[in-house]
């Protein structure tokens, strides 16, 4: 019964590969930042963005479309996050973000973009853009021709319904009603 020791060496192996080691010591330097995430990636000016940085104990993060902003650590891992609004006065573009740990720092190039205006959505969504007036025409048109092609097909089913009944009732040539 030699499997359970093993499999619990491969377990150990392989926590231990992931990172989960054992606690570094306190005289050991702090790690450097890893990874930093922006959300959302695209911003309208005025916006609220959210910056993670993995591997952060704490810091700073800026970026020149936005003023520094201090770090806090994310409850039960080894995280910092912070959250800012974009300033209306920024310029529209794509900016990159650094941070600062106490590890060392860490800049993402373009990390988001800012633009001006209101957000395009895929479905749905705000357009800063109105209808105009051949936008209304083409769909009053096709309004129109729904409710014109609705009418005509429900008169034509009806006159067809009629007829089925007339025929249904009238008594057929040749053929002798049966005696019940």
């Amino acid at each position: 019964m030699r499997t359970i020791p093993a499999a619990l060496a491969a377990g150990c192996a392989v926590v231990l590969a992931l990172g989960g080691g054992p606690p570094a010591s306190a005289g050991q330097a702090a790690p450097s930042p890893q990874e930093i995430v922006v959300t959302p990636t695209s911003v309208p000016l005025g916006g609220k963005v959210t910056v993670v940085v993995r591997a952060c104990a704490g810091g700073t993060v800026h970026s020149p479309g936005f003023p520094s902003a201090r770090l806090r650590p994310v409850d039960g891992g080894d995280s910092a996050t912070a959250a800012f609004t974009l300033g209306a006065a920024s310029a529209p573009g794509r900016y990159d973000v650094t941070a600062r740990c106490p590890g060392g720092e860490l800049t993402r190039p373009a990390a988001f973009t800012a633009f001006r205006g209101a957000v395009h959505g895929g479905v749905g969504g705000a357009s800063a853009r109105r209808a105009s007036r051949a936008d209304m025409a083409v769909g009053g048109g096709l309004v129109v021709a729904a409710v014109l092609g609705g009418g005509v097909l429900w008169l034509r089913r009806r006159a067809e319904d009629r007829a089925a009944r007339a025929a249904a009732t009238r008594p057929r040539r040749g053929v002798a009603p049966q005696a019940r």
